[in-house]
């Protein structure tokens, strides 16, 4: 109760300071949730989604409105994408942050930037923001250039921004590309469950706590700052497998195809101890609690 209570205090802060947020690629996975929360919480949204054009043509922005914050989360995301067509990704996600990095400095909007994971293999376990990047796919390293123009129009252009890495997002209406959706449309689907390997581990985080993180790093602040938003906690593939199958009491067999992806990372952990420090925020939600949370959704 005191959590909820101090969220609230927080919220209802932040909220007073605010007129208008844009939201970019809010009809992504991560920008529905965001939107669905904001306006609960009373907030101002305007939506800017692939619909609406491409977001590296800055014509586009001069039709959006002022707004005391915007919250890029539009782009191209899904990794093994990045190593057929890494051109376009470079210029989607550059050309894009570029002109939302125009719009905020036009009208002094405080800018939070949906970055990703960028560490590489790790050389230690938990990972914190001090841990030398190393782009291993060009998904990642259009990421991590995006967090060099940001952080670049702060220290010379007055921006106020800020930058949240996320680790393994997961939750209700990801596109079924992904590790978790794919599993459990294979276990809701009656069908055994088929997966490339058992072995690589990953910190997943639940969308709901990434959304809150979000909009506490809506929060007045000075400098820039770079941010891990994840659970502090990581299941390779088998365990996630195992705790699906005690969720939604299935007995699918597993097949693993024994294939590994380019530059696959084993193992990962994130170091949240700098996002619970500056801005309040801890992940609330276990990996079999939203994956409880996941499976409840889809059968009510």
């Amino acid at each position: 109760m005191i959590a909820v209570i101090f969220f609230s205090l927080k919220t209802a802060r932040i909220r007073s300071s605010v007129n208008t947020v844009i939201v970019t690629g809010a009809s992504g996975f991560i920008g529905r949730a965001l939107v669905v929360r904001l306006k609960s919480l009373g907030f101002k949204v305007v939506e800017f989604n692939h619909s609406d054009g491409d977001i590296a043509d800055p014509t586009l922005f001069s039709a959006l409105p002022e707004a005391s914050h915007v919250i890029h989360l539009a782009g191209r995301h899904f990794v093994p994408d990045s190593w057929s067509e890494p051109l376009d990704f470079l210029r989607v996600n550059l050309l894009g942050t570029q002109n939302v990095i125009d719009h905020c400095l036009r009208h002094g909007s405080k800018l939070i930037f949906s970055s990703a994971y960028l560490y590489g293999v790790p050389d230690c376990n938990p990972v914190a923001e001090d841990h030398p990047v190393t782009s291993n796919n060009p998904y990642a390293l259009s990421k991590y250039f995006g967090e060099q123009l940001i952080e670049f129009f702060c220290d010379y252009k007055g921006l106020n921004a800020i930058a949240l890495r996320f680790f393994n997002v997961y939750g209700d209406g990801q596109n079924i590309e992904y590790l978790i959706p794919s599993i459990l449309s294979q276990v809701a689907a009656g069908h055994d469950i088929k997966v490339n390997n058992l072995l690589p581990s990953r910190d997943y985080v639940y969308i709901e706590d990434v959304v809150t993180s979000i909009i506490l790093a809506m929060e007045p602040s000075h400098k820039f700052r770079v941010l891990n938003i994840g659970s502090g906690t990581s299941y390779s593939v088998e365990e996630l497998i195992d705790i699906i199958k005690k969720v939604t009491e299935s007995d699918a067999k597993v097949i693993s195809r024994e294939q590994y992806r380019e530059n696959e990372v084993m193992d990962v952990v994130a170091d949240t101890r700098s996002a619970q420090e500056i801005l309040d925020w801890t992940p609330k939600y276990t990996l079999e609690q939203g994956l409880r949370d996941i499976w409840s959704k889809r059968n009510s």
